[in-house]
C-alpha cells in the first residue's frame, strides 16, 4: 500500500505525500481536524484553504518532480510559486482540477493507495465492500437531493416510523 502519488500538476509531474506533520499543518491552517477536512473535501464542500493547503503540503513533502525531463526539487519557494501559479493565482487552472488533486492526495493519506498492477495480486473483499466512505457520502448526498433533507427516520415513542 502506497502513501504517496505521482500526478501531473502544472508544468510537470510531481510526487505528492502527506505525512502526519503535514496534516497537522493543514489542520492548523484550515482550523479543523483532518477527518473533518477529509469529509468536506470528499463530499464536495471543501474550502479554498483546504484544497490549496493540501496541495502545498503534498508538494513540500513529496519526492520532487520532473519538468521537461529534468528533475525538480520542491523547495518552499518553488512550491509557493507553483501553488500561486496553478491553484490560487489570477491565471489559476479551474478549481475542479485542484480539487481532484487535493482529494486524491488526502484520500491517499487517509486510506492508502494501491497501484492497479499491485491490486491485481491482492483483493480485500468483494467490490461492493471497497466503496468505503466516499461511496457512503455519495449515497447520502443523492438521498438528500431526492428527499430535500437528510432522510433519517423519526423516533416516536418506542417505534421507528419512516418519514
Amino acid at each position: 500500500m502506497q502513501n504517496h502519488l505521482t500526478l501531473d500538476f502544472g508544468d510537470g509531474i510531481y510526487d505528492f505525500r502527506l505525512p502526519w506533520a503535514a496534516c497537522a499543518e493543514i489542520e492548523r491552517k484550515a482550523d479543523a481536524g483532518i477527518q473533518t477536512i477529509y469529509e468536506r473535501v470528499m463530499a464536495g464542500h471543501s474550502r479554498l484553504i483546504d484544497v490549496s493547503e493540501i496541495i502545498r503540503q503534498g508538494l513540500l513533502c513529496g519526492a520532487g518532480g520532473t519538468v521537461d525531463g529534468q528533475p525538480v526539487e520542491c523547495t518552499p519557494r518553488v512550491v509557493t510559486a507553483l501553488v500561486e501559479r496553478y491553484v490560487t493565482g489570477p491565471e489559476a487552472r479551474p478549481f475542479i482540477e485542484s480539487w481532484n488533486l487535493a482529494a486524491s492526495a488526502l484520500h491517499t493519506f487517509m486510506q492508502g493507495y494501491e497501484d492497479a498492477q499491485e491490486g491485481s495480486k491482492k483483493t480485500y473483499g468483494p467490490p461492493r465492500l471497497q466503496v468505503g466512505f466516499y461511496g457512503v457520502l455519495i449515497s447520502l448526498r443523492q438521498r438528500m437531493r431526492s428527499h430535500g433533507s437528510i432522510p433519517w427516520p423519526r423516533w416516536t415513542s418506542a417505534r421507528l416510523e419512516p418519514q
